[in-house]
């Protein structure tokens, strides 16, 4: 295909998944994350080869040290040089403060964050001139929700090291970040099934809808391209207008 290898972290399902086949349908190839899922990850390979793209399988819990650094040990022997990143790998809990445990927060915070930041710093020299990253935050990370504390917490603290990382790689790496509202994933089944809940939100969303996966997906694909070229340290919200509600 010739346009470069992508990681694409939690990439067997929903955002993931999406922005691997969108990834595929632009040039890249993929080499494409998963923890669990490995028949769903199967099927975005097969969709993303009949795009034209090369596919490689990186296994890993990235809610451990221990699975970060397996992830990062599985891409170094593919022996491949990186056009980028998309650390699209998340975890939520439900947490308020009456039900918050130390081992919930370390969890949801290392996926959320640490593992974005050390799979950059341990896999920065695979980097290609020009190459770009992108970490999915969240429109929590602005608007926190008060029942997933440690969701709220990491998803604005990758924000932060996105900013921050920006300021480090640049100019040879780009890297920006992509805030989504209420996507259509499994992530948002529960306020998609709970009417009342439902309701207010498309109530307050000037776009009277959730997000879908796609959509996600071209933006991400937009900020790994050449397309977005002079953009580093920025935050794309994409939430339907709620946050602005």
């Amino acid at each position: 295909m010739g346009n470069g290898n992508i990681l694409v972290t939690g990439g067997s399902k929903g955002i993931g998944a999406e922005i691997a086949l969108e990834l595929s349908r632009s040039g890249y190839d993929i080499i494409l994350h998963y923890n669990k899922s490995s028949t769903s990850a199967g099927s975005v390979a097969e969709a993303c080869r009949k795009n034209g793209s090369k596919v490689a399988f990186v296994s890993a819990d990235l809610a451990s040290s221990n699975g970060i650094k397996d992830l990062c040990n599985q891409v170094r022997k593919l022996n491949l040089k990186l056009k980028g990143i998309v650390n699209n790998a998340g975890s939520g809990a439900g947490d308020d403060i009456s039900r918050l445990t130390e081992e919930v927060w370390d969890a949801v915070l290392t996926i959320n964050a640490k593992a974005p930041l050390l799979i950059i710093k341990n896999l920065l020299d695979l980097f290609e001139e020009n190459a770009s990253i992108v970490n999915m935050s969240s429109l929590a990370s602005m608007k926190p929700i008060p029942s997933s504390i440690s969701y709220s917490a990491g998803k604005a603290a990758l924000l932060n090291i996105t900013k921050s990382l920006a300021l480090n790689l640049g100019p040879q790496i780009r890297i920006n970040a992509i805030a989504p509202g209420f996507i259509e994933t499994d992530m948002t089944a529960f306020f998609r099934q709970n009417e009342k809940i439902y309701d207010n939100i498309i109530k307050r969303t000037p776009l009277k809808r959730f997000g879908k996966p796609q959509e996600i997906a071209k933006i991400a694909r937009f900020l790994i391209s050449d397309d977005s070229s002079f953009m580093t340290g920025e935050v794309i919200v994409a939430d339907g207008g709620i946050s602005i509600s």
